[in-house]
């Protein structure tokens, strides 16, 4: 191992990461899992909650919602008693889901490899990676990940 490489400053916490999607991905995550904390109770969820409960900007959350709403993952009600709710349980909708109905604007063609002959390992390298992570956000529910909330996060039903 190089000098270095593996060992992470104490003092960084974190800040070297960089995430792999963009906001507009993470914002429906975050609003999709919070649909999916109040699907079995059937409340419906106007913009203006979810906005203010994650510090989601108002017109990018509305966009957000129509191509979730457009790939058939929520369903909306107008009026003043509506909203959006999941349009299928937590346990029928995965990561891998969500990303695709909102990354048709997000998506971004590789850079081309630097001209080497040793260039072709590594995007054999990267085509792996990318199958190793579609293949694990398929795998990876709404409902898998309220139980990674804290339990004060997670929905309460009482009888």
């Amino acid at each position: 191992m190089l000098k270095g490489a593996g060992h992470r400053n104490p003092g960084s916490k974190g800040r070297n990461k960089v995430s792999r999607f963009s906001a507009r991905v993470q914002y429906a995550c975050v609003a999709a899992l919070e649909l999916a904390l109040h699907y079995r109770s059937g409340q419906r969820l106007q913009v203006k909650t979810i906005s203010l409960r994650h510090q989601i900007p108002q017109g990018f959350l509305v966009q957000i919602l129509r191509e979730l709403k457009k790939a058939g993952i929520v369903h909306s009600t107008r009026g003043s008693s509506g909203g959006y709710i999941l349009a299928h349980p937590p346990e029928r909708i995965s990561v891998w889901d969500i990303i695709q109905a909102v990354r048709s604007h997000d998506l971004q063609a590789r850079p081309p490899i630097a001209q080497s002959p040793l260039a072709p390992v590594f995007q054999g390298l990267w085509d792996q990676l990318d199958e190793q992570e579609r293949q694990f956000l398929q795998q990876t529910t709404l409902a898998q990940l309220i139980q990674r909330l804290p339990s004060q996060l997670q929905p309460m039903y009482y009888i």
